[in-house]
């Protein structure tokens, strides 16, 4: 762990995800996790109010986050959803987000891969991540652009962050409609 985190600080990767802006306005977020997972159900469960309202439109991607084959079963995943966007529309969606339920601590380690955190590093749309519960912790953890302890902290994350900017918004339009009011 320690050991693939030096490496990718030393290539001055690390922190290359966490440095990117946090996107104004989430509208299509790209999600990948476990097919039928139940982190994905409590995510979906907020994530389809959202879409149902037009406010944020997600598109999801399965991968296997455990076993040996996880690294590349999310790699893979990640390149051919992005090809698949760039297909489908002619902008980059404005968050990445994986998401994966609680596990054994064996299960986990898997995702502590070199190649998968320097691939999400790599990328130029911000990546929010939350896997397991509270105590776990990945490389993924340590590169990603966001952290959150579960699937549902990070739909919550998302919710915030619209709520937030709709009052940014509406304040700044009350503010215009004060100054306008007292030009005339």
């Amino acid at each position: 762990y320690q050991q693939t985190l030096e490496k990718l600080r030393s290539e001055g990767l690390a922190d290359k995800n966490k440095l990117l802006p946090t996107p104004f306005d989430i509208q299509n977020v790209l999600v990948i996790a476990p097919e039928n997972a139940a982190g994905l159900g409590d995510f979906k469960k907020d994530a389809d109010a959202l879409d149902k309202a037009g406010v944020c439109h997600f598109v999801y991607h399965s991968a296997t986050f455990q076993g040996n084959t996880a690294p590349i079963s999310i790699r893979d995943s990640l390149i051919t959803a992005l090809k698949q966007w760039v297909i489908d529309h002619d902008f980059a969606p404005d968050l990445i987000v994986l998401i994966r339920g609680g596990g054994s601590v064996n299960d986990l380690a898997y995702l502590n891969d070199y190649d998968l955190a320097a691939l999400l590093c790599k990328r130029s749309v911000p990546i929010w991540v939350g896997i397991g519960h509270e105590k776990d912790r990945t490389i993924l953890d340590e590169v990603a652009h966001r952290s959150f302890d579960t699937p549902s902290k990070v739909i919550g994350g998302i919710r915030n962050l619209i709520v937030e900017r709709v009052q940014e918004v509406s304040d700044s339009l009350q503010t215009i409609k004060l100054l306008s009011q007292h030009q005339i």
